[in-house]
């Protein structure tokens, strides 16, 4: 790689020979500059675009992306989604990441070694979920998926399989089991396959405005906003896990500049971080909250086109055996040692703190003047924008499924009466109805209906 940067040059200072002269004596002083230099401009990939759902965009250096399935992301991209879009990325250690409207996230960095891989990204605004691949096996539900915006996936594989001609008046009630549960028994399949050659677990290192967690294969979903509190909850399968899932340790640091305190976490609680994050408590999720979880409760889908990913793009990854160069030749990446991990690592943690410190104090004056320049008013931190339009594709699947199948048998079945009897409503209406739930937010949504 060359050391030379022909788009950043200029052509005078190239061509100074004071200067020229004076580089190479402070280069000089360090037998490992160039080294050092190759690796500080290596960008290495992290992952690809699983599905994207409306606008989702890609800053990278100076330019702009629009991103969609497929779409590869390298280190120090950051990601983001436009209102009304949503996206999931795909990282090539099995982790993925799920984006709400109006959400931000930069992957920092992705380190390999032969015993782990490690990855350091900011969660920088809005509503982000990230969800570490798990060795254990998923029980079967009978309940459908929730999170319906991305279908049909774009791995046409993933999509559940349709039903065949007409179904029964208890299966249209009650659900077809059958389909919804052959969805897991796929999903199960595929990840004992892939569990084969996985070998690593994953460290990462989340930055967050107002805290900095890490842990060995973690799951966390957070609202965070610029200067104001930060929300997050580290999040647990155990539910649907047929064996039961080892709950890994995680650890928290907040902020202020020689702040190196360290505070575990425990599973399945929100935590609240208040400005200027000195401070951290645990807090009752509020109805908002329990209503987007349910987004994502059930997603045996996303999780199969994981295993596809896996599968193709990161068997190599987790090849105890490769060695330095052709991990470096043939898949372009450094493989690092876990003492280097470590260094860097303890770098990260006071390194994140101390600039997030800073950030904290200049981001709440720039957004009062902001705020206050063009008269905007804030929205809270945990807002219904980030699921509305999820909900409603959700609510409204349903109803288009049963519509689509369910063909009247009897004369009676036919009738408009019998249909208001056994709560059967025309597409049509169920659409209207569907419509008028999103447009009027969830004030009116019966969250003892959404529990399940």
């Amino acid at each position: 790689m060359s050391l030379i940067d022909w788009k950043g040059m200029d052509a005078q200072d190239w061509l100074n020979l004071g200067k020229w002269k004076d580089k190479t004596k402070f280069k000089d002083s360090f037998k490992y500059w160039k080294s050092l230099e190759r690796i500080q401009r290596l960008k290495e990939p992290v992952g690809r675009v699983l599905d994207c759902f409306g606008d989702c965009r890609l800053y990278r250096d100076s330019s702009e992306h629009r991103i969609q399935h497929m779409s590869e992301i390298m280190e120090a991209d950051e990601i983001l989604t436009s209102s009304n879009s949503y996206l999931w990325v795909f990282l090539y250690d099995g982790t993925i990441v799920r984006l709400s409207p109006s959400s931000s996230v930069t992957i920092k960095e992705i380190n390999i070694t032969d015993t782990k891989i490690f990855l350091h990204a900011r969660l920088n605004i809005g509503n982000i979920l990230w969800l570490s691949r798990h060795m254990q096996k998923f029980e079967k539900q009978k309940m459908r998926e929730t999170d319906t915006i991305f279908f049909p996936m774009a791995i046409h594989e993933a999509n559940p399989l349709t039903r065949d001609g007409n179904i029964s008046m208890d299966d249209y009630l009650f659900g077809d089991e059958d389909v919804i549960t052959d969805q897991y028994t796929r999903v199960n399949n595929f990840i004992n396959e892939n569990n084969k050659f996985v070998s690593k677990p994953t460290e990462a290192l989340l930055v967050m405005p107002g805290a900095t967690v890490f842990g060995e294969n973690i799951s966390m979903e957070a609202y965070l906003s610029i200067a104001r509190e930060n929300f997050f909850k580290l999040r647990t399968d155990n539910a649907l896990l047929l064996s039961e899932e080892k709950e890994h340790s995680a650890v928290v640091n907040l902020r202020g500049h020689v702040n190196k305190e360290m505070t575990d976490l425990s599973y399945g609680s929100w935590y609240k971080v208040a400005m200027p994050a000195r401070k951290i408590e645990q807090v009752e999720p509020d109805g908002m909250m329990n209503i987007n979880e349910l987004i994502t409760k059930r997603i045996p889908s996303i999780y199969y086109s994981r295993e596809a990913m896996l599968k193709k793009y990161s068997q190599f990854l987790f090849d105890k055996k490769m060695s330095r160069e052709l991990l470096a030749v043939k898949y372009g990446y450094r493989k690092w040692t876990n003492k280097e991990v470590e260094l860097r690592k303890k770098f990260l943690w006071d390194f994140s703190r101390r600039l997030e410190t800073s950030n904290i104090a200049v981001a709440e004056r720039y957004r009062d003047d902001i705020l206050k320049k063009y008269n905007i008013v804030e929205k809270p931190v945990v807002n219904n924008d980030f699921f509305k339009l999820a909900l409603a594709k959700y609510l409204e699947r349903g109803e288009v499924d049963r519509e689509r199948f369910y063909n009247p048998k009897l004369n009676s079945e036919k009738k408009e009466l019998w249909k208001r009897l056994h709560g059967i409503r025309s597409k049509a209406k169920a659409s209207a109805r569907i419509r008028e739930s999103a447009q009027e937010g969830t004030s009116r949504l019966d969250e003892s209906s959404l529990k399940n």
